[in-house]
């Protein structure tokens, strides 16, 4: 059901890996299991995410690509991107999610 729900994030040109992260660090959702992440990396994404209020999306410029936060309910929607990925296409996948 989730990676329904993620397919046209996870289908973008440019996206190069999907996680879905408990408040807690625990990767519930990842489309990428080979991609691991350290993970007090994680844990810094999911400070950043939560100084976030409402709806906000957090874009990190990284040396290689973005990482690109989303906070959804207690859950944190980390999608990491090439820098050829068009983030204005990413941000409206992102916020046409539909978890019902």
């Amino acid at each position: 059901m989730i990676e329904r729900g993620l397919q046209n994030v996870t289908v973008l040109q440019g996206v190069a890996s999907v996680h879905l992260v408990e408040e807690d660090g625990f990767i519930a959702y990842t489309n990428d299991p080979d991609d691991a992440h350290a993970p007090h990396t994680v844990s810094k994404w999911l400070e950043m995410a939560g100084s976030l209020e409402g709806d906000g999306i957090v874009t990190t410029v990284m040396e290689r690509g973005y990482v690109v936060l989303k906070p959804i309910g207690r859950r944190v929607l980390m999608v990491s991107c090439e820098r050829s990925v068009n983030l204005g296409a990413l941000r409206k996948a992102l916020e046409e999610l539909n978890w019902t």
